[in-house]
């Protein structure tokens, strides 16, 4: 019952104002002998006032005739007066003091304004000036309380405990809650982060039950995950297993094709020629399939070396550069020779590759390929001065068999793998791909990969 959510922000709730009301009253204990003032009704002023001329009058300068007034009925039946004198032991009362209320309190060196005097024991209303001879006696009518009244507890007490008295339950009750409310939340977030990053093993696992709602939420999370996952797992497996078994058939296809090339005429040996190159893309693009499947499954064994990076590129390089010249185009490379990476080399460089042509392929007249260090990683940049790519065409540019409308003529070649593999290669050197669009027009693909400090470029 209680892990219900709408249940515990109602008792929260009604907690908070609880504890803030008990907080109040506990402080309120600690002031039961404090004053507080308030202005008294004009009304009540004047028959003080009045009260201490005609106390005055028949005291006529004696402080015994004083101290009898004080016994009379007339002055003393319905109100308790108080007469504090300079010397307190000469202070005058209409009644005993069987409460032990704290009247000193009372006492003032000059005369005062009446008003009206609060503590949690009494209240009392004064002073007005009786003169008795030299002497100076202030009248006070006092009203003791019974049992102290909350509001009045609350009255006396200072402005910064109300306002602790306030703040306090609140904020903790409010933090405390928040954090029981906002941590599963957190979990989830981070789990639906993993996930959307293309982990799809990524699961919501609370240390401790949330609330029903939230660990309703939870289970549709992780059930509907599970379901992705095997959904994927079986698509990868699926494409996997085919392009696995069409190179059978295909391997027998080209060496059939081997063994039909002599005796031809010269019409067939180009027919048959044809079938090979055909023949040749198509056990490429199986290839590509089943490395992208190998990668995406976590099934690639990788062997990871430290290497310079220039002899990891080096065909790639050279390779691109001819290709780059074929086009006349032209690509500038600016690679270290100190700098050296942490990593498969032909998975690496295959994913370089595909970027590199990819580039040269869209290109108008410049690719360049720039290799740093910044921060402990290695970072290249290849850059093209080609169309580029819109913005949501660049957030999809990575998924496998996506290709532009513009590429999408036989012409172009390939089938949307390319930038694919490399994404996935670079993300199994713990690394990432980001593409962006160059200045002033273009396409830049950045590869970070992390390093250790020991293998980063000196010269740098």
């Amino acid at each position: 019952m209680m892990r219900n959510l709408s249940l515990q922000v109602f008792l929260w709730f009604w907690l908070t104002i609880l504890s803030m009301v008990l907080l109040i009253a506990a402080f309120g204990t600690l002031h039961s002998d404090e004053l507080r003032t308030r202005p008294l009704p004009p009304h009540i002023v004047d028959n003080l006032e009045h009260l201490a001329k005609n106390m005055e009058r028949k005291a006529d300068g004696s402080e015994e005739k004083l101290a009898k007034l004080l016994e009379t009925t007339s002055y003393a039946k319905h109100r308790w007066l108080y007469l504090s004198h300079p010397d307190i032991d000469k202070s005058l009362s209409s009644r005993p003091n069987v409460q032990r209320l704290d009247l000193s309190q009372l006492y003032y060196d000059t005369p005062a304004e009446p008003i009206l005097y609060v503590t949690e024991r009494f209240s009392a209303q004064g002073p007005a000036a009786i003169h008795v001879g030299e002497t100076t006696y202030q009248l006070y009518q006092i009203m003791p309380h019974r049992e102290p009244p909350f509001w009045i507890r609350m009255r006396i007490m200072p402005w910064w405990e109300k306002l602790i008295a306030i703040l306090l339950p609140s904020v903790l009750f409010s933090w405390w809650f928040s954090l029981r409310l906002t941590k599963p939340i957190q979990v989830l977030t981070a789990a639906a982060k993993e996930f959307a990053r293309g982990k799809l093993s990524a699961r919501v696992r609370h240390k401790s039950r949330p609330q029903f709602e939230l660990a309703q939420l939870s289970n549709e999370f992780n059930d509907m995950a599970q379901r992705i996952e095997d959904s994927m797992t079986t698509q990868k497996r699926l494409l996997g297993d085919v392009s696995h078994e069409l190179r059978s058939p295909l391997t027998r296809l080209l060496l059939a094709c081997g063994l039909l090339e002599s005796g031809l005429n010269e019409q067939q040996t180009k027919y048959l020629q044809r079938i090979v190159k055909e023949a040749n893309s198509l056990e490429e693009m199986l290839q590509n399939v089943l490395t992208l499947s190998r990668l995406e499954g976590q099934n690639q064994m990788l062997e990871f070396s430290v290497q310079s990076l220039r002899s990891v590129l080096h065909d790639v390089l050279a390779d691109a550069s001819f290709e780059a010249q074929s086009a006349n185009k032209t690509l500038s490379v600016n690679c270290p020779e100190s700098l050296e990476v942490n990593c498969d080399s032909i998975l690496f460089s295959s994913a370089v590759e595909n970027i590199i042509r990819n580039a040269i392929k869209y290109a108008n007249h410049q690719i360049e390929f720039t290799a740093i260090t910044q921060n402990e990683n290695l970072v290249i940049m290849i850059t093209d001065d080609g169309p580029g790519a819109s913005e949501e065409v660049l957030q999809k540019l990575c998924e496998p068999f996506y290709r532009t409308s513009e590429s999408r003529s036989r012409d172009s070649g390939g089938i949307g793998l390319g930038l694919a593999i490399a994404h996935r290669a670079v993300l199994a050197h713990k690394g990432e791909l980001i593409l962006s669009q160059a200045n002033p027009h273009g396409l830049t693909a950045t590869i970070t990969v992390p390093l250790n400090s020991k293998y980063i470029d000196k010269t740098t």
